[in-house]
């Protein structure tokens, strides 16, 4: 009977399960065991493996540039000036279920990518759906886009939908005049709506000169500061410490 069950919970791909069935009947210290403490174990046991492959797959299809990226690994070295406070609060995620932004600013090798990543891992690890963008490859897919009206308006929604969107070395790259549009469309589809998270080496004040629509780039600071965290990092390189 016992064969037939680890069949059948194979064949349905409850192989935690299974798997925890099978340890269970081969140690004999568990000859006693309620079937109230056998279900319990073999559920928890597919549960985790589940939850453990949904949390790797969401890391996956975020983008990443550094998966393995984690709130716990921080430098908080006193040259750096990293606000643990503010760190804390962003560690429940509770500004992702606020819809609050995030603005981590600070000098080239700071550490602004690693802790933006970082937060998009720790916010996967919760079950949501992140999508991590570098400025350079964000203004080069909505230029592969923009030749199709219906490319585009799909590619724009596909970075509404994410709850946590990060634009990594925010406007360090150049950006060509429609872009402007289209930023400002997806900023203000996820305005208090979604969490969209932004590192860059140059102040906020500064970002809305590298638009040539003065206009627009009022709204998009607008859009994203808005009751944001702001996150400032000093410091030397972080690549020359650690090499």
């Amino acid at each position: 009977m016992i064969t037939d069950t680890l069949h059948q919970l194979r064949s349905l791909k409850l192989n935690a399960m299974a798997d925890e069935l099978t340890h269970i009947i081969a140690s004999p210290g568990n000859q006693n065991i309620t079937t109230s403490e056998l279900l319990s174990r073999i559920v928890d046991a597919e549960y985790r493996k589940k939850s453990e492959t949904r949390i790797k797959g969401l890391i996956k299809r975020a983008g990443f540039n550094n998966p393995s990226a984690s709130l716990d690994q921080i430098d908080y070295d006193q040259d750096r000036k990293i606000n643990r406070n503010i760190i804390d609060q962003l560690h429940t995620n509770e500004y992702i279920q606020q819809h609050r932004n995030v603005i981590i600013e600070g000098p080239t090798g700071a550490g602004k990518s690693f802790i933006s990543q970082a937060l998009g891992v720790n916010a996967c690890q919760s079950g949501y759906h992140v999508r991590y963008y570098g400025m350079f490859d964000l203004m080069t897919d909505l230029s592969i886009n923009e030749e199709s009206a219906e490319k585009m308006k799909l590619f724009i929604k596909s970075l509404a939908k994410p709850d946590v969107l990060i634009i990594d070395d925010f406007m360090m790259t150049n950006i060509f005049t429609e872009a402007q549009d289209y930023l400002l469309k997806i900023l203000d589809q996820r305005s208090q709506r979604k969490t969209t998270i932004v590192s860059s080496q140059l102040m906020e004040v500064s970002w809305k000169h590298r638009l040539t629509d003065q206009a627009i780039g009022e709204a998009i600071i607008d859009r994203l500061v808005h009751n944001a965290f702001k996150l400032n990092i000093e410091g030397k390189d972080m690549r020359e410490k650690y090499n």
